[in-house]
């Protein structure tokens, strides 16, 4: 080419010839050789990096503009916005230039890549068809596979095990080494250290950033997430500064985060409270959402307790694993990975062994709570409590086992008055996830899968998954300032889980804004639904007794948790520093301990009156100042 135009560098139509004779030809051959198989086909080229040639970005879209493609886009990404900014002014002045002739367009960011890509038909009819015969190990095999095509690289799994080091450090900035604690009055919040807490803690917990508090600290904190962090750009709204953010289910992201919590046995709670600490940080200046009801609090905790106990279970093959790295053994890397943790063990940790098991239920009652029509505790005798796991939940709970490591948000609520099968929880359990409800979803706001055993020694990587083992621990979160109803306290927590044998699942609810009990928390028996008494009893189809009658072959095991207390919940006593303090701001919408104090002591005024009236009406002008309707309707029934 150098030849062919060196008499020609006078001439203004030298690029549009040299375009004409040398890359047009190119690329209309390179659009024609799928067009024949495919005439909707299209082709994209994509540039990285662009920040790097800077100085030759409007070369390439001029010798694009001359290249007329008719079924190429060209496509310039880099994760700097300030190379075509995203929100502010620049962008709302670009994103009106969009007539007919103008040159360029303001798009929304490519935000739209496709998870689980590696996947395929066949990988899928293999995990969720149940016609293969597959191992624990076979199904773990599969998780490189899950979240971004990134993970599926010879860089960050090898022999069927994800490589958690590598993993890390691609979601953090630098080497990540933990710091031994967090200083208590640090001159910037902001630093990178707490951006990397932040960046595992999202890992683990559904950390909803999209309140801004100011967008002097917001923006360079959410942009620094999404841009080094992993973090996914969900929606840039053109005419304002706000940006919607996400962090979706990735199994490897999420098993590298827990083993790199859980890789040192005696620093765990010292690693959460760390945590826990940046999240409260980050709270006031950046703005975070905990839950209407305290969920992030309570989801934190059952996380933490899940890596507690773990570590404490495996602590021998998370030790040889760090020690020798590649030269361990398959069994010891795979239970360092991957190891399952009784129900039992998790429970204990998570809200100790003081319980009393209610006495039996009173006639009609569904649920095996025996209490007064306002919600009083009727307890058992004292001798009765602080005895360990009530023998028949601890005998369940012995052979229960979980794996999760992270949240999933569903999208879209479970009928909580129809039956499901295990297809929920056969995908949560191979994703090592969660359940977590939408606003909307009826009766639970999380559910962990449970996979059964025969005995007290969890499978191992080599048996056989058996989806009919599956069952639930279904969490419901309260955070009320009157007590709840009768009626709220007997209704089923988690869905009516399609069995055509007798099986069993775990129902926790958490009352946080309820009085510590002295005497343990309660446990009971339920089966919903319950069977109508004579003179209760509604024509129905037969059909219909036929699905109730099944519901009712899964025995719930309920477990009612009121207080946030230290001695109610000994996880709370794990946590060190400030976050011992700190973390009872996730259980609510108080931003300050001192608020909290006060709307604990509200509720126990409340909760004390002895008029029901009266507590009601406290009930109502909460319901009013979270913008909700009274109905007028509902005081002629009460």
């Amino acid at each position: 080419m150098k030849g062919q135009y060196s008499c020609q560098l006078s001439d203004h139509e030298l690029l549009t010839h040299a375009i004409r004779d040398h890359l047009k030809p190119r690329l209309q051959l390179v659009e024609h050789l799928l067009r024949d198989a495919d005439p909707n086909s299209f082709f994209f080229l994509a540039l990285d990096e662009c920040s790097s040639m800077d100085t030759l970005l409007p070369y390439i879209r001029r010798v694009w503009f001359h290249a007329m493609p008719e079924t190429t886009w060209i496509l310039l990404i880099d994760t700097n916005s300030d190379l075509a900014p995203l929100a502010g002014k620049e962008a709302r002045q670009g994103s009106r230039r969009m007539a007919e002739f103008d040159t360029h367009c303001l798009t929304q960011p490519f935000s739209a890549m496709p998870l689980d890509l590696n996947l395929t038909s066949q990988h899928r009819r293999t995990l969720f068809s149940g016609g293969g015969q597959l191992t624990m190990r076979d199904l773990d095999a599969f998780l490189p596979r899950f979240g971004r095509p990134l993970w599926m690289d010879s860089r960050y799994h090898s022999d069927g095990f994800i490589m958690p080091r590598a993993i890390i450090n691609k979601l953090v900035s630098r080497v990540w080494i933990w710091p031994d604690k967090l200083k208590d009055n640090r001159s910037d919040p902001l630093d990178e250290t707490t951006e990397n807490l932040i960046a595992l803690a999202s890992r683990r917990l559904h950390l909803d950033l999209s309140s801004k508090a100011g967008p002097q600290n917001w923006y360079p904190f959410v942009h620094s997430q999404i841009a080094r962090h992993l973090r996914f750009v969900d929606r840039i709204y053109s005419t304002s500064d706000s940006i919607k953010s996400s962090t979706p289910s990735e199994p490897p992201l999420s098993l590298a985060v827990a083993w790199s919590v859980r890789s040192k046995p005696e620093l765990v709670a010292a690693k959460w409270s760390m945590m826990v600490q940046a999240i409260v940080d980050v709270s006031a200046p950046v703005g975070l959402k905990v839950g209407a009801q305290g969920e992030l609090g309570v989801a934190l905790l059952s996380t933490m307790a899940i890596d507690l106990a773990m570590s404490q279970r495996y602590s021998n093959d998370l030790r040889d694993y760090i020690c020798n790295g590649p030269s361990t053994s398959a069994d010891t890397k795979y239970t360092a990975l991957y190891g399952l943790v009784s129900v039992h063990d998790w429970l204990c940790t998570l809200t100790g062994s003081k319980y009393v098991e209610c006495a039996p239920a009173v006639s009609g009652s569904s649920s095996g709570f025996s209490g007064s029509e306002d919600g009083d505790q009727v307890m058992a005798d004292r001798d009765q409590a602080d005895q360990g796991l009530p023998s028949q939940l601890a005998s369940w709970a012995r052979r229960a086992w979980l794996n999760f490591t992270h949240p999933a948000i569903l999208p879209k609520e479970i009928p909580h008055d129809r039956r499901i099968g295990t297809e929920l929880l056969r995908e949560l359990w191979i994703r090592h996830a969660t359940a977590q409800g939408v606003s909307n979803q009826a009766g639970w706001d999380l559910l962990i899968p449970v996979y059964e055993s025969h005995s007290d020694q969890p499978p191992n990587g080599a048996d056989e998954f058996d989806e009919t083992k599956l069952s639930y621990i279904a969490i419901q979160v309260k955070n009320c300032i009157n007590r709840p109803t009768r009626e709220v306290k007997e209704a089923a927590v988690g869905p009516r889980l399609a069995v055509d044998q007798e099986k069993q699942c775990l129902e926790l609810f958490f009352d946080l804004q309820g009085p510590e009990s002295c005497r343990g928390h309660e446990y009971s028996q339920r089966r919903h639904p319950a069977p109508a008494s004579n003179k209760q009893r509604a024509p129905k189809m037969k059909e219909q007794e036929e699905e109730d009658a099944k519901s009712r072959l899964l025995l719930r095991h309920h477990v009612f948790i009121s207080g946030l207390t230290p001695e109610g919940l000994p996880l709370l006593k794990q946590l060190q520093g400030p976050a011992a303090k700190q973390v009872r701001l996730l259980f609510g919408d108080g931003d300050s301990l001192d608020t909290l104090e006060f709307d604990e002591t509200h509720a126990n005024y409340v909760r004390r009156l002895p008029s029901e009236e009266h507590r009601r009406t406290w009930d109502e002008a909460q319901t009013c100042m979270e913008g909700r309707l009274v109905l007028l309707s509902s005081s002629l029934s009460a």
